[in-house]
């Protein structure tokens, strides 16, 4: 046990001694023996109601789980609009069970089980706000947002547990005609552009700056070199000349992410998200909060280049992506 904690039992997590930090806060830790005696023979399933920053780590608990304990059947159940990572990690099936956000956030536990067969990782536990056992909110988190998901795997990191879209490697259809027809060479070095605040994320955070004319700057100055910018947006939300624009997907996003030289984006979560794909240089504001590129690279062990500045503008950004 450790110093100035006790120690609860949960019914809705049978034999799992879960130490209580200052007597309130679970802490996420089981051993690992007992994990993986506890999980024996369960279907286990992955609850994460989150953006897209959220929905794509909780797939690290598939990756962990195909890793350290194999065999299960494996199942995920959030927000229907990020169902196509699972189809495209190709490791678990969607959930049919009936719970809902509400009703996970009753648990004030990683892992519980219901009184059949059925194991579930409660993914985003006092993710950003960290609850006492008894659901009494007490303070918000600024460690890594990643580490604060992650730490619910209850195993260590490993980079192993970085997701793989197993399924993703062929062009979707739908965007390949658009390349064709944009004459679009994605076989060639290019930057994906995606400005303006994502629909497919929950985190207020910009981690740009920029208005329309930062972006048409490093548009025009990608244009005149051979790196191909090209721009992924909403009908309507914004016009960049000399871009190569296709329309808002989150299926076309993630295939260009695992392909692109550089990522630009407002939302962070698609930088977030980049920090397993090495090649891919990334750009941000300094900050110091959870979603602070720096800390979470360095949480996840990532290789990617970044460029940080208490202010990022094009010529900078130009000179990252172009010279390095």
């Amino acid at each position: 046990m450790r110093p100035n904690s006790s120690v609860k039992f949960f019914p809705f997590s049978p034999g799992i001694p879960w130490n209580l930090k200052k007597g309130r806060y679970v802490v996420p830790e089981v051993p690992y023996q007992l994990l993986n005696s506890k999980l024996r023979d369960k279907n286990i399933t992955t609850l994460s109601f989150g953006g897209l920053f959220e929905s794509f780590y909780s797939l690290c608990v598939f990756e962990m789980l195909n890793n350290k304990m194999p065999g299960h059947n494996l199942f995920w159940s959030g927000n229907n609009e990020f169902q196509t990572l699972i189809h495209r990690q190709g490791l678990a099936r969607i959930s049919t069970d009936n719970l809902s956000e509400e009703d996970v956030d009753r648990f004030p536990v990683p892992l519980f089980f219901d009184k059949g067969s059925g194991a579930y990782f409660n993914f985003l536990n006092n993710y950003r706000n960290v609850y006492t056992y008894n659901r009494r909110l007490s303070y918000q988190d600024k460690k890594a947002a990643t580490g604060q998901m992650l730490s619910n795997l209850l195993v260590d990191w490993d980079t192993r547990f970085f997701p793989r879209l197993r399924n993703h490697h062929t062009c979707p259809p739908e965007l390949r005609a658009m390349l064709l027809t944009r004459s679009i060479n994605i076989n060639k070095p290019f930057v994906l552009i995606i400005p303006g605040k994502s629909k497919y994320s929950n985190i207020d955070f910009d981690c740009l700056g920029w208005g329309v004319a930062q972006f048409k700057s490093i548009v025009g100055m990608l244009s005149h070199s051979q790196i191909t910018p090209i721009v992924v947006s909403e009908r309507g939300h914004i016009h960049l000349p000399n871009a190569k624009q296709i329309p808002l997907s989150l299926d076309f996003i993630i295939f260009l992410l695992m392909r692109a030289h550089a990522v630009i984006s407002t939302s962070v979560d698609f930088p977030l998200i980049s920090l397993g794909m090495p090649e891919c240089k990334l750009i941000s504001k300094k900050n110091n909060a959870e979603f602070s590129l720096q800390k979470n690279a360095k949480f996840l062990n990532s290789t990617n280049k970044i460029l940080f500045n208490e202010e990022i503008n094009p010529i900078d950004v130009w000179n990252f992506i172009a010279n390095q």
